[in-house]
């Protein structure tokens, strides 16, 4: 890969790390912040999906504008608004503080990922853009092995939200770096004639099947994964017999594992076919979630393979996921269709997080009931998503 590409990527990846373990820190401090704020499961799935609804509203609205932006430009406008956000949510003293804080840091974060992969696609070319899109994707194996541990120990050491304090400024030092690195990019609108109607981009979508089918394997995808996610650490703190204190071995060693297999899957992915990868992880993966959110009493060692196995295989269908939507698309409108694709992503992930806390409850004894029918809905949604994997398109073909 040329010089010019991996520093693109790996500051792309510098973004993204920042605002997925903005988002995923929100997680491993639920049992503190329940306590804290004396909520329940209900109000804490709704605190994880605050983001993630307004990120999927805000990226809905990117699909009339984000295309007839320069990317580098709405890169660091969105990254700007992220850091400020964050920095709120340093500064809540309450709940309906924290709450709000989350819905002004979804507004600007929802961006970043749509803009991220839209910069890939149109800079990285197709034969190696799986290779591309897992090297990005490296920025969540590394937020979950390292930025959460870190997350957690700077919670425990001082306050829980110093981690949001140190967000922002690296946040601070990123944005100045992206500003050197990230190349201007307009020529998607270089031969693009300008919409009358407003409504002519989504319009383009709903009329394209293949798009439709895009969108529905993205709505499948993410919301089984993030029925589950969020009450991971509360299930293995109260039923499989974690310590608070053992929280950061789940992200340090699962991360360092998903670390070590995202760019792998990447390039599998490149040689053997998005399609096929993504089909032997889907089945691997349902397996790993039946297991985990059936788990007993089993001590640590167990519940660490277990959770190091999600991170791994339910973690690396993001991998071929969006390499294959990315192909569904012409350059000139993938932005707006990336854009609506990341809105998918966040509403869905946001209904998964809802449901899921009102079908989990948590006990008086912290214990949790009720993860494992999270769970069979996770592994019907795997299933359900098979046939939109087969019948996709890709318009884009490797050279």
């Amino acid at each position: 890969m040329p010089f010019k590409e991996l520093i693109l990527l790996l500051t792309l990846a510098l973004i993204q790390f920042t605002n997925i373990m903005d988002f995923m820190i929100m997680m491993p401090l639920g049992p503190q912040l329940m306590k804290l704020f004396n909520i329940g499961t209900k109000e804490f799935g709704f605190l994880v999906a605050s983001y993630t609804y307004t990120a999927g509203f805000v990226n809905f609205l990117g699909i009339f504008f984000l295309d007839g932006f320069n990317r580098k430009t709405a890169m660091l406008f969105s990254y700007t608004g992220f850091c400020i956000g964050t920095f709120c949510c340093y500064l809540a003293p309450n709940y309906e503080f924290l709450l709000l804080a989350r819905i002004l840091t979804g507004v600007f974060g929802g961006l970043l990922s749509s803009i991220t992969f839209s910069i890939v696609g149109d800079a990285i070319p197709l034969q190696r853009r799986g290779q591309a899109t897992g090297i990005v994707m490296i920025s969540f194996s590394l937020a979950s092995s390292l930025g959460v541990p870190f997350g957690l120990y700077l919670a425990s050491k001082f306050t829980w939200n110093t981690p949001f304090l140190v967000l922002v400024i690296a946040g601070i030092f990123i944005i100045l770096l992206a500003f050197f690195v990230i190349p201007s990019m307009n020529r998607h609108n270089e031969n693009k004639i300008v919409d009358k109607n407003i409504f002519e981009n989504i319009l383009k979508i709903f009329k394209n099947p293949n798009q439709v089918l895009a969108l529905v394997l993205v709505f499948f995808m993410f919301s089984g994964q993030m029925a589950v996610i969020p009450f991971i650490t509360p299930f293995m703190v109260g039923n499989v017999g974690f310590q608070i204190s053992d929280l950061p071995l789940i992200y340090l060693i699962g991360g360092g594992a998903n670390f070590l297999s995202m760019a792998l899957i990447g390039k599998l992915s490149d040689k053997f076919g998005f399609k096929r990868i993504l089909l032997i992880l889907i089945f691997i993966s349902s397996i790993v979630i039946l297991v985990m959110t059936n788990l007993s009493n089993v001590g640590i060692m167990i519940g660490l393979i277990v959770t190091t196995c999600f991170m791994v295989f339910v973690g690396g269908r993001v991998v071929p996921t969006l390499a294959l939507v990315t192909a569904t698309v012409e350059p000139s409108n993938r932005g707006s269709f990336m854009s609506f694709v990341s809105s998918i992503q966040q509403i869905s992930a946001g209904v998964a997080s809802t449901v899921s806390g009102l079908i989990i409850v948590k006990l008086s004894d912290d214990k949790i009931i009720n993860y494992d029918t999270v769970g069979y809905i996770a592994v019907c949604m795997a299933i359900i998503s098979i046939p939109l994997i087969i019948k996709l398109k890709m318009i884009e073909q490797k050279s």
